[in-house]
Order: structure tokens, then C-alpha cells, then sequence
């Protein structure tokens, strides 16, 4: 830790590292300004913004050239994660902030994490709180107080959020480690915060100071989406090992939910819906009363579920 002298002394100095925003893109215009905006709208005094367009024919060039960002095009769409390793390739700061074009960074954001890295030497990320702006609701979801430090066991159970790609902020130090970003659909920001704290220490800053949007996945988007996660339980097969139980219980648990939850959401009944169920109920190290009589609910299919539903939301 550092004393009160040290930590103003890398703040004096952390004021002139410069911050690189990276923003990725493919066809969405009408949205890459905002974050753009939101980039070079920062109270922090040093940022960078390189915008790495991928629809392989310079689809945002017009908007790019709107502002004093670097822009990057690819010749073909290479996928988000190959676009986010051009985009870092192509900054020179200290520290890095990935974008999706859909996302808004608060004007405090930057400069708030900043302040966080000076407490502590050994932080390679600090992430926040998120407000998750859908189409009928908006929510804040914040940190747990608990996921700082080591926290790799919260990564390997698949449900790090609010930390994921545009709530953090990396230390360059600790990105270069990792590079390149591994193609991952749907799941990189998991990928990343895994390899990440397989490495350093992560901090948070207890505010929402990035607005998501959330939109409604569709189910073949949902189904890759569990598929991935399956894929990565698998592949750290030997590092969920060296933790307890619950731990892998929890990855599973969660994602054989979510795979009966997608089913249900297309079909009135089915069988692998309700296995799914079941599957998440034997897997997950401490199921709640109330998971337990969604499990029951599933026998009776879609209808089930939905009642099971609308009782929960009367009591609570």
C-alpha cells in the first residue's frame, strides 16, 4: 500500500500517462458517435481514441473523420477480438480501455480508475459498476465488494459481471501478457478477465460509469453463448482444479440454466429444457428454495416455468 506522499506522487505522475480508447465497429454509425463521444468527452486530461472499423469496406469512415481519433479500417471483417488487437497494436498508452460502439463511458470514468491504480502497485485492472439501459427498464448494477484482489475463483464461475470488457480499465503491462485476444464469440470478456487474473490483481471503483445496452439475445446467440461457456469450463479443466468444488459447480450450474431458460423461451415444452434444469439444480453448491421450484416447475414445461414465475414475483 501506499502512504499518503506516494500515492499523490503517482497521481502527479499517472495524470500524464496517456489513456488509449480503443473502440471497435461494424456497421453501427448511428451508435459509434456517442461512444466516441464519450471518449473524448473524459475529464481525465490524456486520452487517446483509435476507432478500429471492421466491416472490411470502411463503413465508418465518415463518422471517424468527424473528430480527432485515430481511425483504423480492416480490408476484411476479421470479428471484434482481432479488432480490438489492431486497436491496442495501434495506441501507445499506458493504459487501455476497450470499447464495444454500443457502450458509453461517464465522463468520470478515466479519471476515477486512475485515482484507483494509485492505490496500490500491484492492481493491473480496476473495472466498475454498469447501468444496463434496456427497452422497457434501466438498472445499476455495481460491484460486490468482495471481487478485489485475486480474483480469479469469481472469474472461473462465468459471472464476473459488472466486470467485463468496457467496465475495465487494463495496466498495458498486464494486456501485453495476453495478447493477441483470443477469437472467443460471446464470451471474450470472460476469456479475458480469466487470462487476466491468472496474472494481477483486479480493484474496483464502487459507481456505475459505463451505460450498457441491453437488448434481447436471440436464442441462437444465447445457445452460442452457453456453448462457449461450456467450452471454457473445459478448456480450464486443470485450472478449476486447484479450487474448491463449487467453483466449477457454480460455471456449470449457471449454464445449464441458461440453456434450459433459452429453450423455454422457444418452445412450450422439452425435454433437454428440463434436463437442463436439472442439471443446473445438481451442479450448483447451494441452490435456492426457490430454484428448486423452478426445477419442479420445468416437468410441466414453458406454462410451468411461467407460473413459477409470477408466484415468485407476488411473494417478493
Amino acid at each position: 500500500m501506499w502512504d499518503d506522499e506516494g500515492r499523490r506522487e503517482k497521481q502527479m505522475r499517472q495524470t500524464r500517462e496517456v489513456v488509449s480508447v480503443v473502440i471497435t465497429t461494424y456497421y453501427r454509425n448511428d451508435r459509434l458517435r456517442g461512444a466516441i463521444e464519450s471518449a473524448l468527452g473524459q475529464t481525465y486530461p490524456a486520452v487517446e481514441v483509435v476507432v478500429v472499423d471492421d466491416s472490411g469496406e470502411a463503413h465508418a469512415k465518415s463518422v471517424a473523420d468527424e473528430y480527432d481519433v485515430r481511425y483504423i479500417p480492416h480490408d476484411v471483417n476479421k470479428g471484434t477480438n482481432t479488432a480490438r488487437n489492431t486497436g491496442i497494436e495501434g495506441s501507445s498508452g499506458r493504459y487501455v480501455q476497450l470499447l464495444d460502439d454500443d457502450d458509453r463511458l461517464h465522463r468520470e470514468k478515466v479519471q476515477a480508475q486512475m485515482e484507483a491504480f494509485a492505490v496500490s502497485d500491484s492492481t493491473g485492472v480496476v473495472y466498475c459498476g454498469v447501468t444496463l439501459k434496456g427497452d422497457s427498464e434501466t438498472r445499476e448494477v455495481l460491484p460486490d465488494p468482495d471481487v478485489s484482489g485475486d480474483v480469479l475463483a469469481c472469474a472461473l464461475t462465468l459471472d464476473p459481471f459488472p466486470c467485463y470488457t468496457s467496465s475495465m480499465l487494463i495496466d498495458r503491462e498486464y494486456l501485453d501478457r495476453v495478447l493477441p485476444l483470443a477469437v472467443r464469440p460471446t464470451v471474450d470478456d470472460l476469456w479475458l478477465m480469466i487470462e487476466l487474473a491468472k496474472i494481477t490483481e483486479f480493484d474496483h471503483v464502487a459507481r456505475s460509469l459505463v451505460t450498457k445496452r441491453q437488448t434481447d439475445s436471440s436464442l441462437g446467440q444465447g445457445m452460442t453463448n452457453a456453448r462457449e461457456r461450456f467450452n471454457l469450463i473445459e478448456e480450464y479443466d486443470e485450472l478449476y482444479e486447484k479450487f474448491p468444488a463449487a467453483v466449477r459447480g457454480t460455471a456449470l450450474g449457471n449454464t445449464h440454466h441458461q440453456t434450459g431458460s433459452l429453450l423455454f423461451d422457444e418452445r412450450i415444452w422439452s425435454f433437454k429444457a428440463t434436463l437442463a434444469y436439472w442439471k443446473a439444480l445438481y451442479y450448483r453448491p447451494e441452490p435456492s428454495t426457490q430454484f428448486v421450484g423452478a426445477c419442479i416447475a420445468s416437468l410441466l414445461g414453458k406454462p410451468g416455468i411461467s407460473a413459477a414465475k409470477s408466484l415468485r414475483s407476488l411473494v417478493t
